[in-house]
């Protein structure tokens, strides 16, 4: 008998040990995942943290707007970028002393370089008479803000800046001090050769101190990059004469030499453009938007007058993926591009908007 109790006790503790195996390994697959699940999430949250720190708000930003946000700029096909330099920014009085606008073409890895004459009178986006040199103080006197200037613009020449850069006259100088030169436009990779590439730490705190820009961090490191491939050859600087204000065409033309936009042209888009403006008529609203069809490389298919009442600057089209498209939507600010088939023909649609490829229709400046 005493055999038959220890042989009983010893087959029920090794059904004991049986049952204790799958126990552990269960316990070590809760631990292998809860320290797998650990290291992803710190990993996930290093990431996002680097993400959010690169397109985090690069300098301090007194003039910010709603449409040039700072949220980066990087990525289009052509990038345009003011570049204001005033005498003081402190002083809200303080008059602009050069203004020129950079271009810069991803496609085909090359940028254009504008300046614009400061004394010529201009309509602001707002009716309002003055010129470039005086329209910083004018936003600050009448407390607007970035997007006015870039309205502004907009209005004057046809073409959309993207983002900015805002400086006074002694940060202008502290750079060149720095750098050990005078700043070479026609060749700006030659700020970035191997001389000077010690001091890059330095150039960079000093933008984001001194500067005034909606450009993040990922944008002024995916600048340089891109200025460090370019060369004399692949760049061009152009001083715009007093015509380039007082006769749009002289400025279209000059814009429109070096005008790329590869994907918006090899669409072969023909953009009917109206007028949808009412109570008043503005005169000359197709025509300037027909400006701002072309100046992105694209083609006008004709202008008129809208017979429907729009209430808001429109697109509309049976390709909403279209690159033509989704550029006018970003330079006219249009939230929402509506398809042909939805639009009932029984209203007083202007016919051509049923045979066009796209149709713009502009409501103000």
């Amino acid at each position: 008998m005493p055999k038959k109790v220890a042989t009983v006790g010893i087959k029920r503790q090794r059904k004991y040990r049986k049952r204790s195996l799958p126990h552990k390994r269960s316990v070590l697959r809760t631990m292998l995942f809860a320290g797998i699940t650990i290291i992803l999430s710190a990993i996930i949250m290093t990431g996002i943290g680097i993400y959010n720190f690169l397109n985090a708000p690069f300098s301090s930003a007194h003039l910010q707007g709603e449409i040039m946000k700072r949220d980066g700029v990087w990525g289009k096909e052509n990038l345009n970028l003011l570049v204001i330099r005033v005498d003081d920014k402190n002083r809200n009085d303080s008059k602009v002393n050069a203004l020129g606008l950079a271009n810069i073409d991803l496609t085909n890895k090359r940028y254009n370089l504008y300046s614009f004459p400061l004394e010529e009178d201009l309509l602001y986006s707002n009716d309002h008479k003055g010129n470039l040199r005086d329209i910083i103080s004018y936003v600050k006197s009448e407390d607007k803000n970035i997007d006015f200037v870039a309205d502004t613009f907009f209005r004057q020449f046809a073409v959309r800046p993207d983002g900015y850069i805002l400086l006074d006259t002694n940060d202008y100088k502290e750079f060149e001090d720095l750098l050990g030169m005078q700043i070479p436009y026609n060749d700006l990779s030659g700020v970035l050769r191997v001389k000077n590439t010690f001091k890059m730490p330095a150039f960079i705190s000093m933008i984001r101190e001194k500067t005034e820009t909606n450009l993040t961090l990922s944008d002024l490191f995916s600048f340089l990059s891109f200025i460090k491939n370019t060369s004399e050859t692949s760049s061009s600087v152009k001083e715009i004469s007093k015509y380039g204000i007082l006769d749009p065409e002289v400025w279209d033309a000059v814009w429109n030499e070096t005008l790329s936009y590869e994907n918006v042209k090899k669409e072969h888009v023909k953009v009917l453009v109206l007028n949808g403006s009412n109570d008043p008529k503005i005169p000359g609203l197709a025509t300037w938007g027909a400006r701002a069809v072309e100046n992105i490389g694209s083609t006008v298919l004709d202008t008129e007058n809208s017979f429907y009442d729009f209430n808001e600057t429109t697109l509309i089209t049976s390709d909403k993926d279209s690159h033509t498209v989704k550029e006018l939507a970003a330079i006219f600010n249009v939230p929402y591009i509506i398809d042909v088939k939805e639009l009932d023909q029984n209203e007083s649609y202007n016919p051509q908007i049923f045979r066009s490829d796209v149709t713009l229709v502009v409501i103000g400046y």
